[in-house]
């Protein structure tokens, strides 16, 4: 990628609600370290290392039908009213009562509400990471079967499931470019360890924050946080390795309340 491209890439439109826009991922090709910011409520910065390992491209075209009929039946819509603005982004099933998202869709909510079937479900956030950009939220009903985890490769074709900041669903076909490790400040705008990211060929938009990326088999490979700003056609996810980590931290009570951004 050139100077110029680099430079594009640099300031990044969060991926959810209007609200809360979470830190972004300025990405390179190069193993060196950029700095980037994004507008808020604050104004925050983040920087990241890119791997430069290369990995096999696959030759699936597109994510297929089955895959995103099955993905569909287990992500929903989450809410919350709790900070100064209404939250409003996406969930998806990791276990039968278990469902991941973004940290910064769910920060200072005590009861996120999901839409399942024209109803409104309460769950409560049992793990929460500001570095990842992750939560886990638990039910207290099935909700149908959960999408296992894979692992992303350079080159696969792969989707999002999700919905837009009016609640309507969404999908939108999109190319792994790059796998990166994303380091500096974490939701609130402290310093923080970094990140397992990757950097996506297309587009996503607000509300769609902690919608699955799934692959051509129907695994879930990254959560999705942020698109470029300026519709330059790149966005980006967690790693699913990041969203395993956090699964097995998962206790039998909810969090502490976090902190609204």
């Amino acid at each position: 990628m050139s100077r110029a491209g680099v430079a594009a890439l640099m300031v990044l439109l969060a991926a959810c609600s209007p609200d809360t826009e979470p830190p972004p991922a300025a990405p390179s090709t190069t193993a060196t370290t950029a700095t980037t910011s994004t507008t808020a409520a604050t104004t925050s910065t983040s920087a990241v290392t890119t791997s430069t390992a290369e990995v096999p491209a696959t030759t699936v075209a597109e994510v297929p039908e089955v895959v995103l009929a099955t993905t569909r039946a287990a992500t929903f819509s989450v809410r919350g009213l709790d900070c100064r603005k209404a939250q409003i982004g996406t969930a998806f099933l990791v276990a039968p009562d278990l469902l991941a998202t973004n940290a910064h869709v769910v920060a200072g909510i005590e009861v996120p509400i999901l839409s399942v079937d024209n109803a409104e479900v309460s769950s409560r956030v049992v793990a929460f990471d500001p570095v990842s950009d992750l939560a886990i939220l638990r039910i207290a009903q099935d909700l149908g079967e959960p999408i296992p985890l894979g692992e992303a490769t350079v080159g696969a074709a792969v989707a999002l499931v999700a919905f837009d900041e009016n609640t309507q669903p969404v999908e939108r076909h999109l190319t792994v470019q790059q796998l990166i490790r994303a380091t500096g400040k974490d939701i609130y705008g402290d310093a923080g360890t970094g990140r397992d990211a990757l950097i996506l060929e297309g587009s996503v938009a607000r509300g769609n924050s902690g919608g699955p990326i799934v692959d051509a088999e129907g695994a879930v490979v990254g959560v999705v946080f942020a698109n470029t700003r300026g519709g330059t056609g790149t966005s980006f996810a967690v790693q699913s390795g990041e969203l395993r980590a956090l699964i097995d931290e998962v206790g039998t009570s909810p969090v502490p309340l976090t902190d609204c951004r």
